[in-house]
């Protein structure tokens, strides 16, 4: 997915940013929407709960194939066709995933710099694809 920075002006090089979304990951991102769900409905002013995290890997535009940079244009998730391992990703530092009622997102500081790079938000639905779990309706 894309990586956003919070300069305008300077990236550290980072473009895109690489989780694995298996299914155990899945099933503890969805324990984690739930107990944000339950602390937001004692405390309205809950907004998201963030997680120290290292599952997010950050790449920069070299390091992505033109095949998946154009699949991420349009989609979220995607197939890598690239093996990507941590050891290929940029030096980041407080990487963090963050929890929503509806999204979760990864963000990190780029070593030596004061921006963060922040993912696109992978919805929950997508969350539940992943974990192999479909959202049932509820009966009236």
């Amino acid at each position: 997915m894309r990586g956003n920075s919070t300069d305008e002006n300077y990236d550290a090089d980072i473009s895109y940013v690489f989780v694995d979304l298996t299914p155990t990951l899945a099933r503890q991102m969805l324990k984690r929407v739930a107990e944000f769900k339950r602390t937001k409905a004692k405390d309205t002013h809950a907004l998201e709960t963030y997680y120290w995290n290292h599952e997010a890997i950050y790449l920069s535009y070299g390091q992505v194939s033109e095949k998946e940079q154009e699949a991420v244009n349009t989609d979220l998730v995607v197939d890598a066709t690239t093996k990507i391992t941590f050891a290929d990703g940029a030096r980041v530092e407080c990487n963090q995933m963050i929890v929503s009622d509806d999204c979760v997102y990864f963000t990190a500081i780029p070593k030596h710099s004061s921006i963060y790079i922040i993912s696109e938000q992978i919805p929950l639905a997508t969350i539940r694809e992943a974990a192999g779990k479909k959202k049932m309706k509820r009966a009236a």
